[in-house]
């Protein structure tokens, strides 16, 4: 039987998983290696929340403290680590699947 997310019907746990991994090194490497940004408007323009799926003290969260502070300083955004222990990491993955809602100018009536 597998596990699925309620905001993520057609994916099952461990590919959801093996995904929110990829994104995580991936976006890493992908900073380390960039030397220029190029964007029209100011990208982001709201704080980032990182969500680690583990306890604070972790090794897990002192590496996205790290990575935190090197965002916030090539970004020149706040960014705010999130921990959400819980089910070894489903509790955190499962928040992080799920999108946020962006109220302004949505009229979609959901």
């Amino acid at each position: 039987m597998t596990t699925r997310f309620p905001c993520t019907p057609g994916l099952p746990r461990r590919r959801l998983a093996c995904l929110a991994a990829i994104a995580l090194v991936g976006g890493g490497a992908g900073l380390a290696t960039t030397g220029a940004v190029f964007a029209a408007d100011v990208y982001p323009s709201k704080p980032i929340t990182v969500i680690v799926p583990y306890p604070p003290g972790g090794s897990n969260d002192v590496f996205a403290r790290i990575m935190a502070k090197e965002m916030g300083e090539v970004l020149k955004q706040p960014v705010i680590i999130d921990n959400r222990p819980g089910a070894s990491g489903t509790t955190g993955t499962g928040t992080a699947s799920c999108p946020l809602r962006d109220d302004a100018g949505s009229d979609d009536g959901l």
